[in-house]
């Protein structure tokens, strides 16, 4: 019944999409049947989830448990957590971490899935589970990343950088982060936008060891579990934000109160570490930008295959097809760009060039 409200229900996303196929081949990508059944899948279940969360059942912060105890268990439908275990299923995240594909597969998943709720996840799992396996210690991967890589509800992430007065501009941060006699370092701050809130099992988060230096070269980037080693929270979510778009992955405000975390890196590369991380997200949101653009353009084009007007169909209407003919031309030259850009930091993620590879993959940003 969904086909009512969306005419590509049930048409392969992956095989079917033409422009995308030559590009893939030009770059000397080979696909696999996991990317040809997500496409299937993202066309028929996950879209219709999608739009049922998107306008029905948006994810809900529940502050204290039956006992009285303050928890940090944001509430969501049964089904929007096993489509994004579904999604998962089909290595977009650990096909990459394990190096059995490399990063253009996921960025080429992020262009079939598109949704910008449901992807946000996962874009924000890619990057926890990046970060911790390039820079995180032999300690910290032995101990954390095998939970990313589990074939039954495997680890979601999030990536905790903004503060109020620190957006765009790092360098303004506040979080503090101190190590302790221990060893542990342990992060006190606000951070005003954290991604997957409440969904994640651990996260990204940028802090500056005490005593903090001024600029962005006093930024460290840390890795942080949800929970700790006794069970308790690791950070306090204050509140959910209300949002107009992405509806589907709930974002909020937390409040690092002693988090424990394992430094990432070295403390004088933090920055450099944090964008190269965040890079992922800017390639992830071109290529689903331009999947959820390719979407629409088929939609169109199949509507005016049924609608008639001046006893024709739409697309017999020389002035019909031209919109759609310069909305493809525009499409398949971003495609084209994207896919290159995603290429080129996919064939160095895992060496030492960040500055560079950073430079050649954020085009206008």
């Amino acid at each position: 019944m969904f086909n009512y409200l969306w005419l590509s229900t049930g048409k392969n996303y992956y095989r079917r999409d033409k422009p995308l196929q030559l590009f893939l081949s030009y770059l000397s990508f080979v696909g696999d049947s996991d990317l040809d059944t997500l496409g299937g899948y993202v066309s028929t279940k996950m879209i219709e989830e999608a739009y049922y969360v998107d306008h029905y059942a948006k994810p809900v912060l529940k502050r204290w448990s039956v006992r009285g105890e303050e928890v940090n268990y944001v509430q969501v439908s049964p089904s929007h957590l096993q489509t994004i275990y579904d999604l998962l299923r089909f290595g977009i995240v650990s096909k990459t971490i394990t190096r059995e594909r490399d990063l253009l597969y996921h960025f080429v998943s992020g262009y079939l899935i598109s949704d910008a709720g449901f992807f946000c996840t996962i874009t924000v799992t890619e990057q926890t589970a990046y970060g911790l396996a390039k820079y995180g210690d032999d300690e910290a991967r032995a101990l954390y990343l095998p939970n990313f890589l589990k074939s039954e509800r495997p680890w979601l992430g999030a990536t905790f950088y903004t503060e109020v007065q620190a957006g765009s501009d790092l360098g303004g941060l506040e979080a503090v982060a101190d190590r302790g006699a221990d060893g542990v370092w342990r992060l006190r701050g606000i951070k005003y936008f954290t991604s997957n809130v409440g969904l994640a099992d651990a996260a990204i988060i940028t802090a500056k060891p005490a005593p903090p230096r001024p600029g962005a070269k006093g930024v460290a980037t840390f890795f942080a579990p949800a929970y700790r080693q006794d069970g308790s929270p690791n950070w306090k979510i204050l509140r959910l934000k209300d949002k107009l778009g992405t509806v589907t992955v709930p974002t909020g405000e937390v409040e690092l109160k002693d988090t424990e975390a394992v430094l990432l890196g070295s403390l004088d590369a933090g920055i450099y570490i944090a964008l190269e991380i965040l890079t992922i997200a800017r390639i992830d949101n071109s290529t689903a930008g331009l999947g959820l653009a390719r979407k629409a353009l088929w939609e169109a084009y199949l509507y005016g295959n049924e609608r008639r007007a001046f006893g024709k169909r739409l697309v017999e209407h020389p002035l019909y097809l031209r919109d759609l003919v310069e909305m493809e031309a525009k499409l398949q030259a971003n495609l084209l760009l994207t896919l290159v850009a995603a290429k080129a930091f996919s064939d160095g993620a895992w060496g030492e060039s960040r500055r560079i590879r950073r430079l050649t993959t954020t085009p206008g940003c």
